[in-house]
């Protein structure tokens, strides 16, 4: 099986600095082991459920996923948690976007200190800018035992944390590699795609155990999907920053293509690349009068930004975009001036390279002959609809149940492909017959796998369906999660919200 530790950076809290972000790209999830030296504030252990309705008020109205329906409905958070404590829970609810900032218990929350660091909003937002400043920097998550959230980017390809107070959560974890977001976006578009593991159609998919105390972060356009094993409380949040643009365009690019509506939305998310282009032009101006350049990654930033900006601007389009287009903007004016500054720093990037070339093998100009190649690719939007070389993903947000599949088997590529054995998913001895879980069969042809449509899929289930029927097929799904047969890859839930 795919172990996270193939892919996953354990660091401690005062390893995570700007520098280390800079220098690595912050392009593979970290493990933190414990929240020391993060800067990050969490209740003490024994803050729990019935503390969040104290804090937040019994009356708000959240947004509840009952996974085995695969419905999302409202309801006051002093329903969820007498739902919560009560001793014969029948259905399976989920609370994953309770965002609580505005409320009491914002107090005992915040956030780690490099996600305020490098946060656009945190950073670029006017306080007294006319429209609202998003709100995804505290997210609550009461997840129930068998709780399943399926493959999904996040909404605008922002970055996030997650920290779990109590419990465990397990993540499946995919790289967004320019496949697999060309897979993710098909798979998506597809009708039934409720009946296919997303995780069958791509070559890793990586298991991440999150165990309470400790704190994942997981960067821009990760295709990811969670399972609870056990009741979880969890604090999370959302962040876009500059060292990740070009994914985070691209993620948003696939989400309006989509026409995805997640409840974790990221609003006014064009705002926020307004602002930071106006800020991005102040730096590079005033770099530029001292006689410096700005770092390569904020130049490409730039372009991407600026390549986005004509897109929303042109005749067509404006109907669109305007209503987030920041108040005293002048469009037109920002983008001519931004493309200055972009030309001022490639011609010294130029002049550079004509200095050194004699003594330098090409390569070493790899960053700066990436930036120039670069801009050929935007036109006419701002984000290729294939994207270039190197692993560069989309974004996007579901909430669907899903029939839990067989786990993935790593390829093997001297050997001939091989079918996956079913999963058995326990038998009622009434009752109306559960679905079965999906048969993936796997060929390891370019090292991608293609997912069988499930034999019997969630269609077929009745709209109340017997829920101790599925709550046991899930039980078993989870036993299964839990003791891996040798070759296999990761597994996921049985449900999508």
């Amino acid at each position: 099986s795919y172990s996270a530790e193939d892919v996953v950076t354990k660091l401690n809290g005062n390893q995570l600095t700007v520098e280390y972000f800079e220098d690595t790209g912050f392009i593979e999830p970290i493990l933190v082991p414990k929240k020391d030296g993060l800067g990050l504030s969490v209740p003490a252990p024994t803050f729990y459920v019935s503390d969040v309705e104290n804090y937040v008020g019994p009356e708000r109205v959240v947004d509840v996923t009952d996974v085995t329906k695969q419905k999302d409905c409202k309801m006051k958070l002093k329903e969820f948690v007498d739902y919560y404590y009560s001793t014969n829970r029948k259905r399976v609810l989920n609370v994953i976007n309770l965002e609580f900032s505005d409320t009491r218990m914002s107090n005992f929350v915040e956030a780690p200190e490099i996600v305020k660091k490098l946060s656009w909003v945190e950073n670029h937002w006017p306080d007294d800018a006319l429209l609202a400043k998003p709100k995804v920097t505290k997210y609550c998550l009461i997840c129930v035992k068998d709780s399943y959230t399926d493959f999904h980017i996040d909404s605008g390809g922002a970055s996030a944390w997650y920290h779990v107070l109590k419990g465990e959560k397990i993540f499946y974890l995919i790289r967004p590699t320019s496949a697999n977001i060309s897979l993710y976006e098909r798979w998506q578009s597809a009708a039934n795609h409720c009946e296919m593991f997303f995780a069958d159609q791509v070559d890793k998919c990586y298991k991440c155990t999150v165990k309470q105390g400790q704190t994942l972060f997981i960067p821009s356009g990760w295709i990811y999907a969670t399972l609870t094993p056990m009741d979880c409380l969890a604090f999370s949040g959302h962040f876009l920053h500059s060292l990740s643009v070009e994914m985070q365009m691209r993620a948003y690019e696939v989400e309006k293509r989509l026409k995805i509506v997640s409840l974790t939305q990221f609003p006014n998310y064009e705002t926020a690349c307004w602002y930071v282009g106006r800020h991005l032009l102040e730096k590079f101006k005033v770099l530029h009068k001292a006689g410096k350049q700005p770092v390569p990654h904020l130049v490409l930033g730039a372009k991407i930004l600026n390549g986005a900006f004509r897109s929303w601007t042109k005749k067509h389009a404006l109907l669109e975009h305007e209503d987030e287009l920041p108040e005293h903007f002048k469009p037109s004016q920002l983008i001519k001036d931004l493309a200055k500054e972009i030309r001022l720093t490639e011609n010294a990037s130029k002049v550079t390279k004509t200095d050194i070339s004699a003594n330098t093998i090409p390569e070493s100009n790899n960053i700066v002959e990436k930036i120039e190649k670069e801009p050929k690719e935007e036109p006419p939007s701002p984000v290729p609809e294939s994207p270039p070389p190197t692993e560069k993903l989309t974004k996007k947000k579901t909430n669907k149940s899903e029939k839990l599949s067989k786990p993935p088997k790593p390829p093997k590529p001297p050997k001939p492909p091989k079918e996956a054995k079913p999963v058995k998913s326990a038998k009622p001895p009434k009752t109306p017959k559960p679905p079965k879980p999906p048969k993936p069969s796997k060929n390891k042809e370019g090292g991608k796998k293609k997912a069988k449509k499930m034999k019997d899929s969630p269609q077929s289930l009745p709209t109340t369906p017997d829920l101790d029927v599925l709550e046991a097929h899930t039980k078993d799904a989870l036993i299964k999660v839990d003791t891996p047969k040798k070759g296999n890859g990761p597994q996921g839930g049985d449900k999508c919200l």
